[in-house]
C-alpha cells in the first residue's frame, strides 16, 4: 500500500466551539485512534463504534475544555481505553476552572490521563506511528501528533490564524517559536489538521498565513 493511504486522518466537528476531534486509521489494520474527544464524540462516531469497534486508544493535544470534553464519556463505555495526555495536561482534565469551562458558564467532566507522553515519544496505531512534539504557547502541556506526513495540530496553527496567546499560560513569544521551529521545518506539503476549521498544508500557510508571516518575522 502506498504511503499516503497507509494512515487516514478524518476530522468531525463537535461540541459548544465546534471542535475537531480526529479518527487516526491505520487503515491495513483496521485499528485506529481517537483524538481529541468533544463532550458528543461517542454521537459524531457512532458509526464507527458500532462497525469497527473501539479505538485503540485516546490521544488529547492539550487540556481545553472543548478538547477533553468527552474523555470521561468514552471510559465509562470503554473503561480499559488507554487514554494520552503530556503530564502537565492533568490538572486541566480535573478542574474546570483550569481548563477554561468555568470561565464561560460551561460544565467539564472531569477525567483523568491513563498514560503519559512527551517529546519525541511514539504511539502506535496498528502498523503506523505518531510522534510527540511538545508544542508550547497555546496551552501548558499541549502536543502536536505528526506521522505519515500528517500534523494534528491541535489549537497551536489554523487555516488562516494561530492560537490564542491571551489564555492563562499561553504566551505570544513561546508560540512563535513552536510554529517557527515545529511547524514551519516541516515539509511543505504536510497536511496539518488544526482543532478547528478546514485542514490545510505549511506551504499554504507559510505563504498566505499572516500571523504566522508576522510571528516569523518578529520573534528572534
Amino acid at each position: 500500500m502506498a504511503r499516503e493511504e497507509r494512515l487516514r486522518i478524518d476530522g468531525r466537528p463537535g461540541g459548544p466551539l465546534m471542535t475537531n476531534s480526529y479518527r487516526v486509521l491505520d487503515q491495513p489494520t483496521g485499528v485506529w485512534a481517537l483524538v481529541d474527544p468533544t463532550d458528543d464524540a461517542l454521537d459524531l462516531w457512532r458509526v464507527e463504534l458500532a462497525h469497527t469497534g473501539p479505538p485503540a486508544c485516546v490521544l488529547i493535544t492539550h487540556g481545553h475544555f472543548d478538547h477533553i470534553g468527552g474523555v470521561a464519556a468514552v471510559r465509562r463505555r470503554y473503561p480499559e481505553l488507554p487514554v494520552w495526555a503530556h503530564p502537565d495536561t492533568a490538572p486541566l482534565l480535573a478542574d474546570a476552572r483550569l481548563n477554561q469551562a468555568a470561565a464561560i458558564g460551561l460544565p467539564c467532566e472531569p477525567a483523568a490521563a491513563t498514560h503519559y507522553y512527551r517529546e519525541g515519544d511514539r504511539v502506535v496505531i496498528g502498523g503506523s506511528e505518531l510522534r510527540v512534539i511538545d508544542a508550547p504557547g497555546h496551552c501548558v502541556g499541549s502536543v502536536m501528533l505528526h506521522g505519515d506526513g500528517q500534523l494534528i495540530a491541535g489549537d497551536v496553527i489554523f487555516q488562516g490564524g494561530v492560537g490564542r496567546w491571551d489564555l492563562p499560560g499561553a504566551d505570544y513569544a513561546t508560540l512563535a517559536r513552536t510554529i517557527r521551529d515545529k511547524v514551519m521545518t516541516l515539509p511543505d506539503d504536510t497536511r496539518i489538521f488544526p482543532g478547528h476549521g478546514p485542514a490545510t498544508t505549511v506551504g499554504r500557510e507559510r505563504a498566505t498565513n499572516p500571523l504566522v508571516r508576522e510571528m516569523l518575522a518578529r520573534v528572534p
